[in-house]
């Protein structure tokens, strides 16, 4: 952290007009040019921090992610697999992999992507209800799906720690407690230039 303890280590990257970007409980920015100011912002002792505790050096290429993220914040694939779920359904020309080595080493997405056309509204709607449907991690099927093939898998107790592996974690989530998308216009009427849709609960469920 900063040696200070009063601010920040932080990074920001803009994301290209007509992109998306898909932040999944992990860091998605790689190679940070803190001299391209209409793209990335930086906080004054990014560099520094890192040098000072031997996780980069001067004049070697400096990725955010790798030098101050841990990488998938609970198993291997619960961040990579929803970058790739968003990615199949907004851009599927783009063919991601859905298997990966090392999300925090091998980097296999982009930062951002294009869409295969225009989204809209709707998009997103989908892709925030996303349980990997027809697809080999499609979360309704199978004998963890049950009778009524629910994408839903509750936590079992304490006795799960005795089994090996792990659910796929989708981008849909029964634990949710809200989510919402935002859509801004500045060629809207002044009272419609910010719409936000907001579905209270699991988005499988709103």
């Amino acid at each position: 952290n900063d040696p200070t303890h009063t601010t920040a280590i932080w990074a920001a990257q803009r994301v290209p007009d007509g992109h998306v970007a898909v932040v999944a409980n992990m860091f998605i920015i790689r190679d940070v040019n803190a001299s391209d100011t209409a793209n990335f912002l930086v906080s004054p002792n990014l560099f520094a921090v890192a040098q000072a505790h031997g996780l980069w050096s001067p004049g070697t290429r400096f990725d955010f992610t790798q030098v101050y993220s841990d990488g998938e914040y609970a198993h291997k694939y619960y961040s990579g697999r929803r970058q790739w779920g968003a990615a199949r359904l907004l851009a599927p020309s783009l063919k991601l992999p859905a298997e990966y080595g090392n999300l925090l080493r091998d980097a296999p997405y982009p930062f951002s992507f294009r869409p295969d056309r225009k989204v809209s509204p709707a998009d997103f709607f989908r892709v925030l209800r996303d349980w990997y449907g027809d697809t080999l991690y499609d979360l309704t099927k199978g004998l963890a799906a049950g009778p009524f093939g629910t994408p839903d898998r509750y936590s079992a107790g304490p006795g799960e720690a005795h089994v090996k592996g792990n659910w796929e974690r989708s981008i849909t989530l029964y634990r949710t407690t809200y989510s919402f998308v935002v859509q801004t216009s500045g060629a809207r009427p002044a009272h419609l230039r910010s719409v936000l849709w907001f579905g209270p609960h699991a988005a499988h469920g709103t």
